[in-house]
């Protein structure tokens, strides 16, 4: 495939990620301006539990959908089954324990949603998956704005649970796409349960703060926090946007180095973007959040090295070296989760901030150490030979 021709399949994937970007950070930013920062909070920390359970039953990851697929490894609908009974059964679980049917009906929705994206994306369909995404985004926003008019803040748990609703379109196809097998399963289980454990610890490390905030701190802070993730989120979209795309290429041995280089440059300026424009936007549009200027100014430093991140993670995983991701992980959340503790006890938001800004600067540099150590083993080894 040409580059203009890679361009267009990135163009689809992008003009989702906008469109769907924007949608949803209309939303939450909406819904910040109606409710108090404690509301706000109270919303992402059950989000977040949801989320953290969903990355303990997807034993098919994104990724590892996304990479056996684009290398043809018929294991889609044998990760699915094995994925969405583990969701249900954990989805009973999280209902009980919280006393909460909406939490368990998002866990189901997230799974749903991550093998439908993964299927998508590895067999390259960027325009069925640009589709998907823009039709999620927009339930999102109409049933969201719907049930919190309806039923107030209790009613938008249950609206993002019921936006998943096209995927199972995608996952009925996806299991009837081959066969379970089990013994082809266990042949990958390496390269599977790295995934795994690759993902575990990624949404560890971006939802560990829902958890930890309202411990050491209040439900105010994480509201105020959480906004400056979503800010984040729009900052982050390109990366985002640039790894889905990249992923199953580099699975096939083909680098697309100046889209990489690109995203990277880009970054730079999102990152200048939102240093300048939060002490102006903020104060204007969210009043009650004036906590979040100074967070949202230091976090959004790490669009650079998130950028580099998720183009380094793409290229170690399509050289199926998924250790590497792993440990860079691991460091990021050990990192988040101290720093977050220690920092955030003493300086409050401003701590949370630098700890969110330390543990992506340090997954950016294992991964470059890393990729440099391959590069120059592989010049040694062609010299020597």
């Amino acid at each position: 495939m040409n580059f203009n021709n890679k361009m267009k399949g990135l163009s689809a994937i992008g003009i989702s990620d906008i469109l769907g970007t924007g949608a949803t950070a209309f939303f939450w930013f909406f819904l910040a301006s109606l409710i108090s920062p404690e509301q706000y909070g109270q919303i992402f920390y059950y989000l977040g539990i949801a989320t953290i359970a969903s990355s303990f039953v997807l034993l098919g990851t994104q990724n590892t959908i996304t990479v056996y697929l684009a290398k043809k490894i018929k294991l889609q609908s044998t990760l699915y089954l094995v994925s969405l009974l583990a969701a249900f059964f954990a989805s009973i679980i999280i209902m009980i324990w919280f006393y909460r049917l909406d939490v368990g009906f998002v866990l189901i929705g997230y799974v749903i949603n991550t093998l439908a994206i993964g299927g998508l994306l590895g067999k390259k369909l960027f325009k069925s998956y640009s589709k998907f995404v823009i039709i999620q985004k927009i339930l999102v926003v109409i049933l969201g704005l719907g049930f919190f008019y309806i039923f107030g803040t209790d009613g938008i748990l249950f609206a993002i649970a019921l936006s998943y609703i096209a995927y199972t379109i995608i996952i009925f196809k996806g299991m009837r796409a081959d066969t379970v097998n089990f013994s082809l399963l266990k042949k990958n289980i390496g390269f599977v349960t790295n995934n795994y454990s690759t993902s575990i610890v990624q949404i560890l490390r971006t939802q560990i703060d829902k958890i930890i905030i309202p411990t050491i701190l209040s439900f105010t802070i994480l509201g105020n926090f959480a906004l400056a993730l979503q800010v984040m989120a729009i900052l982050n979209f390109l990366p985002n946007t640039v790894y889905k795309f990249i992923l199953p290429y580099d699975a096939n041995g083909n680098p697309n180095s100046k889209i990489k280089i690109i995203t990277i440059i880009a970054s730079v300026g999102f990152a200048i973007s939102g240093l300048i424009l939060s002490p102006i936007v903020i104060p204007n549009l969210f009043p009650e959040y004036i906590q979040a200027i100074e967070a949202i100014q230091i976090m959004s430093i790490a669009t650079i090295p998130g950028s580099i991140t998720m183009i380094l993670t793409s290229k170690f995983l399509g050289l199926k070296k998924s250790r590497y991701v792993l440990i860079s992980r691991i460091i990021s959340l050990s990192l988040i989760s101290s720093c977050m503790i220690i920092l955030g006890t003493f300086f409050e938001i401003i701590g949370l901030a630098f700890a969110y800004l330390i543990a992506n600067s340090a997954s950016a540099l294992f991964l470059l150490i890393s990729n440099y150590l391959i590069v120059e083993n592989k010049n040694k080894s062609k010299f020597n030979n």
